[in-house]
């Protein structure tokens, strides 16, 4: 009994076959996320237990809630004082 080949014939391979520049713009899309940088910091057991309920009633890590609260301090210092200007 020999090996079959399947090559040239079609088969399942030629099911996932799409065209070229078309699948790397979709991996592109797929897999660009953005980079995350792991920070560790103090706070008040009061206000982490508070983020933490949060988190839990708005079905969120943590790491969104604490997100999305840097990004409206963020938008609200930049309407006040204009554009955040880079570190020297």
């Amino acid at each position: 009994m020999s090996k079959k080949t399947f090559k040239n014939k079609g088969g399942f391979d030629s099911l996932l076959e799409t065209n070229n520049e078309e699948s790397i713009a979709n991996k592109e899309k797929i897999f660009t996320k953005p980079k995350l940088e792991k920070v560790t910091f103090r706070i008040e057991e009061k206000l982490m237990t508070e983020i933490r309920n949060m988190a839990y009633w708005e079905r969120q890590n943590i790491s969104e809630i604490l997100k999305s609260s840097i990004e409206l301090k963020i938008e609200k210092y930049q309407k006040i004082n204009g554009p955040i200007n880079p570190r020297p």
